[in-house]
């Protein structure tokens, strides 16, 4: 299993864990072919375009560490559109 697989695999938990860092969510999402969208202050979004698929996040600082609210929100949108 590659590494994106694995974080992939932690996102997809239930319940949420917490211990998702922004590089390696970052990294899953470009691995399964999201292209980063750089927004105003800490928003940035990751589009899929052949699925017509929108992330908007904000990177958390000052902790590299994503939040499990948002950790559910990522993997309910992952799962709905097919990705995991």
């Amino acid at each position: 299993m590659s590494k994106p697989e694995k974080i992939l695999e932690r996102i997809s938990r239930r319940p949420a864990v917490a211990d998702i860092r922004w590089a390696e969510l970052k990294t899953a999402l470009e691995w399964l072919g999201f292209r980063p969208i750089s927004g105003s202050g800490s928003r940035m979004k990751f589009f899929h375009a052949d699925k017509n698929v929108l992330i908007s996040l904000h990177k958390p600082h000052p902790a590299p560490e994503i939040g499990k609210k948002t950790i559910d929100d990522i993997r309910d949108s992952l799962q709905q559109n097919g990705f995991i």
